[in-house]
Order: structure tokens, then C-alpha cells, then sequence
């Protein structure tokens, strides 16, 4: 199986190859398709120039999707699933953590005021006190090992 972006098929004029994955049944990874510019902190004109493309309501969701992983003690590598939308100044995060193997699932959803890294972290404290010890023992949270 291929799993390609659709708007990168769009723009080919691909529209009619495989088929669209719906967000309610398919959450992506964390922060999956974001994309991030750096710059030095102490370049002001650089940061001046960035803010103009900063869209802020996918910042926000990027940001709550980024403090539910670090909650978690998650990486890149870790069986995580997430979709956070921004809704005015609130975050809507709907969120799944699996066993390795794919066998175990738990979810849940949340929504919170856009900033606030508690919600993110309320959210992954309820998945994993709800999770079966298969996928409890995949992550450490941010106090160490949960096993």
C-alpha cells in the first residue's frame, strides 16, 4: 500500500488514483503534513518576514499536537494518532494511541483554549490511564517509564 498526499495528486491532475482517506476514520500522525521554518531567534527581520506566513490556527493545532506527544514521552516512531482544528480560540483534538502490533486501540477527544499545553497533557493522561498495558508500556510520559 501507498499512501500519497492528495493535493500533491491534485496538482498533477491525479484526481481519480486511489482513494481519499477520511479524517474520521484515519487520524494522522502528529503534526503529519505541518510544515516548519526556523530561524535564530535573534534575527528580527527574519522573524518579521515568517510571522506574515504563520498561519496561526495550524500553529496552535501543530503546538497541541507537539505538547500531547511530549505528555506522552512520544516520538516519532510512537504508534500515535492525532487531529487537532482549531475553533476559534479553542483547540478540538481528537486523538487514538495503539499496541505496537496495531491489536490495541484507546481514544478520546478533548477540546481546550489554543496555548494551553495542560489540555494536550489531560488528554494523553486519560488515554493512557484507559490504555491496556500492551500499549501502556510503549510510552514513558514526561516522569519517566509508565510500564
Amino acid at each position: 500500500m501507498t499512501l500519497l498526499a492528495a493535493a500533491g495528486l491534485e496538482r498533477l491532475g491525479q484526481t481519480d488514483i486511489g482513494t481519499l482517506l477520511d479524517a474520521e476514520d484515519w487520524l494522522p500522525a502528529p503534526a503529519q503534513g505541518a510544515i516548519g521554518i526556523e530561524c535564530r531567534s535573534d534575527d528580527e527581520q527574519a522573524g518579521a518576514l515568517l510571522a506574515k506566513i504563520n498561519h496561526a490556527p495550524s500553529h496552535d493545532a501543530v503546538m497541541a499536537e507537539r505538547a500531547f506527544l511530549a505528555a506522552l514521552g512520544g516520538n516519532c516512531h510512537s504508534p500515535i494518532a492525532v487531529l487537532s482544528m482549531a475553533a476559534g480560540d479553542q483547540i478540538e483534538m481528537r486523538a487514538a494511541l495503539y499496541s505496537p502490533d496495531g491489536a490495541e486501540r484507546i481514544e478520546g477527544a478533548a477540546t481546550f483554549k489554543a496555548g494551553n499545553i495542560a489540555g494536550p497533557a489531560r488528554l494523553a493522561a486519560d488515554l493512557l490511564g484507559r490504555s491496556a498495558p500492551g500499549i501502556r508500556a510503549h510510552f514513558s510520559g514526561p516522569e519517566g517509564p509508565l510500564a
